[in-house]
């Protein structure tokens, strides 16, 4: 029945399509997002719920062995559920020098119990072209300083770009090796310095109310640096046989 459940959320039909500078989320807004804790019960980055034990995030968060996530809140330190993480799953052809392939799952423990303040995400199953309007969300950093993350989950209007202007942009920045088929580039409003930042990793990049990417930033520079490339992503899309492969063989795990 998850598995079913997935696969309509999946084939159904995509919608027209702490972040640094972002406006704060009201109760509800996001119910997908979620944060991913550590031991000591820190932060690391976020992820995003895509059935009832599964939650999607990036590769490189997963590294840092999470052992639980925090839905419900938008509130890092006050209110929501957590959930122990049972099991992790790192795409087997991640590469931790080019990001490629930065995709994880993480299976819980016990069901997410969904309500108005914890919901799944339809995933998108279109390749996003540019010029499209897109939103981030994350409780990263809200600006390029120390313990400048923020406790409330922040959001921020973002466009899609092309390929080509995705490439020099990274090209100009001499990050070209960060630009692969698998990503895509979005630019905020310069005028008020928005972009995804530390922390945010690994949470949605949504076009109407569709997950279409994982948040990450190519070679961790900090947001500072980012002003000069484009905001860069996981598209979703490519991935999809592989979280559906992920999820039957750990359906009973």
């Amino acid at each position: 029945m998850e598995i079913i459940s997935l696969l309509l959320i999946i084939l159904a039909q995509n919608e027209v399509l702490g972040i640094q500078q972002g406006l704060n989320a009201s109760a509800n807004q996001f119910p997908y997002i979620v944060s991913l804790r550590n031991i000591n019960n820190d932060h690391l980055d976020a992820g995003t719920i895509i059935s009832h034990r599964f939650v999607v995030s990036s590769a490189w968060t997963l590294k840092f062995n999470p052992i639980r996530i925090i839905a419900g809140s938008v509130l890092l330190h006050t209110g929501g559920i957590s959930y122990r993480i049972v099991s992790s799953h790192i795409h087997p052809r991640y590469d931790e020098i080019t990001f490629r392939h930065n995709i994880g799952l993480i299976k819980t423990q016990n069901y997410i119990y969904f309500n108005d303040a914890v919901k799944p995400i339809k995933i998108g199953v279109i390749h996003v072209g540019e010029n499209v309007p897109v939103v981030a969300v994350g409780w990263g950093d809200s600006k390029d300083a120390v313990k400048s993350r923020t406790n409330v989950l922040k959001w921020a209007s973002f466009v899609t770009i092309g390929e080509e202007s995705c490439k020099n942009g990274l090209k100009q920045a001499s990050m070209s090796q960060f630009y692969y088929e698998n990503v895509v580039c979005a630019t905020g409003y310069a005028e008020m310095g928005q972009q995804w930042c530390s922390y945010d990793f690994g949470g949605p990049l949504i076009g109407g109310n569709t997950l279409i990417g994982i948040l990450f930033r190519p070679g961790m520079q900090s947001c500072s640096l980012q002003d000069t490339f484009p905001s860069v992503a996981l598209r979703i899309e490519p991935y999809l046989f592989w979280i559906h492969d992920v999820m039957v063989e750990n359906e009973s795990a």
